[in-house]
């Protein structure tokens, strides 16, 4: 249990095959921060606590890959007001109302690909919006999205990808989902 991990500028997180870590893991104003490992990243569902599993806040050429999430409380993956995000490999199993999968809010040059995504809410969501207990507005243009060769099973609320409800900002351009299997769509939410 390591409660809330934050990471500097040049930080890596490695998480080992079979080690499991409880808790949640921050970021702020960093560069290149990495977040990797065959181990688990455990939200604390059934901690009584309830927060974001990983927050890249104003970030700039982060990493996420390869590590396995589960049992989240909230959202599990966050950019917000990044620039320059990679997200490969990621396997995430959020079953709590309201577990997206990752949200790319406020953020430019993204790139997220190979990953497996089981969510009870959106799988991939293209946001920009304020939330209380962040550190800065994420109402930023969103640009230069891909999402490719993608796996999302979303049930039951939520869509599997989204351009999203919380869009308060001017611009959002140049977002591309291409080879992603649905393998289903559960409840009141849709494929796109």
């Amino acid at each position: 249990e390591v409660g809330e991990l934050d990471l500097q500028s040049g930080e890596t997180l490695y998480i080992e095959a079979g080690a499991m870590v409880m808790g949640s893991v921050r970021a702020w104003e960093a560069d290149h921060v990495r977040i990797c490992g065959r181990g688990i990243l455990h939200g604390g569902a059934g901690s009584g606590k309830h927060t974001r599993s990983i927050i890249l806040e104003r970030c700039t050429n982060a990493l996420v890959e390869d590590i396995i999430m589960i049992e989240p409380t909230s959202w599990m993956l966050i950019l917000g007001a990044c620039r320059g995000g990679r997200v490969r490999n990621l396997k995430q199993i959020g079953e709590v109302v309201s577990s997206d999968g990752i949200d790319i809010c406020g953020t430019k040059e993204v790139l997220i690909e190979g990953c497996c995504l089981r969510n009870n809410d959106d799988n991939v969501v293209i946001k920009a919006l304020h939330i209380m207990g962040s550190r800065c507005s994420w109402e930023e243009d969103v640009e230069n999205i891909r999402v490719r060769d993608c796996v999302f099973w979303n049930a039951p609320c939520g869509n599997a990808m989204e351009i999203g409800y919380e869009l308060r900002t001017t611009r959002v351009s140049d977002v591309v989902f291409e080879n992603i299997d649905v393998l289903c769509v559960h409840g009141q939410g849709a494929v796109f």
